[in-house]
């Protein structure tokens, strides 16, 4: 499928095959509610999409996801389980950014601004986060420069219980 969109000074195409992913998918069911972005370069067999495949594999014990994909981060309400899946690809390129409150409020994005946003008056610069950054040229761990406010590593997944949490590489 392809989609142009034209004017005097430019030609802005999206171009997309029937049987791979790009951009973002919301999918809801009586088992799961999904939100995943990615891009997908290899077709996936056994599966409706790769959306499907995704959830299939980041809600199993095992976890190992095939180098079907440039990159994506995928966010799961496991209904039956009563968990949240985060997780993101193994380079980390999409990255997802999460904050989980003392009242086990999980938000995400895969952009800090949004929490700038969300945070309004409360909004507290991590200066930890900074100076890292000015001395070595990137964070150390998993802050952002946020405070309370952390990215979820490389190829990770961050899996949340009413009352616990954890990250599993």
């Amino acid at each position: 499928t392809v989609e142009t969109v034209e004017s005097d000074r430019s030609v802005l195409v999206q171009a997309s095959l029937p049987h791979l992913w790009q951009n973002s998918k919301l999918l809801s069911n009586l088992k799961f509610d999904v939100v995943a972005l990615g891009v997908q370069w290899q077709k996936i067999l056994n599966f409706e999409s790769a959306v499907d495949y995704l959830v299939g594999t980041l809600l199993s014990e095992k976890c190992e996801i095939a180098n079907y994909f440039d990159y994506f981060n995928c966010v799961i309400l496991d209904k039956d389980q009563n968990r949240a899946v985060l997780a993101t690809d193994p380079l980390g390129i999409s990255p997802l950014i999460y904050s989980l409150d003392k009242d086990h409020y999980l938000t995400f994005s895969s952009h800090q601004i949004f929490f700038k946003h969300l945070l309004g008056d409360t909004f507290q610069i991590n200066w930890q986060a900074i100076f890292e950054y000015f001395i070595i040229g990137h964070n150390i761990g998993n802050k952002t420069l946020i405070r309370d406010v952390n990215v979820l590593p490389p190829g990770s997944r961050l899996v949340c219980y009413p009352d616990t949490q954890k990250i599993i590489k």
